[in-house]
């Protein structure tokens, strides 16, 4: 792989462990865990969707929008 990209400060830590050595970029993207959200369920499921299109939104800003791979055909 060449990007490891940590959610949570234990796991920045953990990917510089892992990575320690190689040629791997790191990134860390602190996020809030939607989980701790003690609201409603709605409020819950609100949470985890704000944080997906964080995440979205993240990843199209630093790689770009996904590159379609033709289907090889077997015949």
């Amino acid at each position: 792989f060449d990007v490891i990209v940590a959610l949570t400060a234990e796991a920045s830590l953990r990917a510089g462990d892992m990575a320690h050595g190689c040629a791997v970029e790191r990134l860390y993207w602190p996020t809030l865990d939607p989980s701790l959200n003690a609201g409603s369920r709605e409020g819950m499921l609100d949470a985890y969707r704000a944080l997906r299109e964080e995440l979205k939104a993240r990843i199209l800003q630093r790689f770009g929008p996904p590159i379609e791979v033709a289907a090889q055909g077997g015949g």
